[in-house]
């Protein structure tokens, strides 16, 4: 039998599959379940009965109910690798975003002398995003052991957004901010695009606080 086909893929996937690319994906598919099949040579027997054992549990006598691994998902979710959880988290690590900031986004304004200059916009909009510690130079790691300098020291993060974000709003400019924990945030230069493949494609950002 066969626990997934192409258009389970299809279902979940953002672009259409053309011949080569179905014929791809049924290949693939058809690799996966081989190696269920490998770890779990009774897998159809266990399906049938309701229940999955997989044997290298670190406690091999409590049975896994079937779907086994993340609740909520068929078989063919299993498969396919592309399938949302109940809870609705994507399952790539670059489309986690839990932390609610405020974004300021760099806008174009004209002075008092009439040059025009950018700035963060007055307004915030409310948006996800991950953020993690990020490398501090040295000069900031400096800073940061000077107890003398208080308030000057600086804090430095890596902003990251899902990467549906990141297809649907326009890159951040330079001069835009955040608000993060009830703090203001600058971006600090250009971002950074990482073009390696479609699967790991996303944008990063540094924030610091000075």
């Amino acid at each position: 039998m066969a626990y997934a086909v192409a258009q389970d893929v299809q279902d979940r996937y953002e672009q259409d599959l053309d011949e080569r690319l179905t014929a791809l994906v049924t290949t693939r598919l058809g690799d996966a379940e081989h190696i269920l099949k490998l770890k779990i040579p009774d897998l159809e027997e266990q399906i049938t009965n309701g229940v999955i054992d997989v044997h290298h549990r670190r406690d091999p006598a409590r049975p896994v109910p079937f779907p086994y691994c993340r609740p909520g998902l068929t078989m063919a979710d299993q498969l396919v690798g592309s399938a949302l959880p109940d809870e609705g988290v994507p399952v790539s690590l670059l489309d986690r975003a839990k932390e609610d900031i405020l974004v300021f986004h760099q806008v174009t304004v004209e002075s008092l002398d009439g040059n025009i200059m950018i700035t963060a916009s007055d307004v915030g909009v409310p948006e996800k995003a991950e953020i993690q510690a990020a490398r501090q130079s040295g000069t900031s790691a400096r800073r940061a052991e000077q107890d003398n300098e208080g308030f000057e020291t600086e804090e430095v993060y890596r902003l990251r957004f899902s990467r549906e974000y990141d297809r649907t709003h326009p890159v951040l400019g330079p001069a835009a901010e955040i608000e993060w924990r009830g703090l203001r945030w600058s971006l600090v230069g250009m971002p950074t695009h990482y073009r390696g493949s479609r699967r790991t494609a996303h944008i990063d950002y540094q924030v610091r606080r000075t």
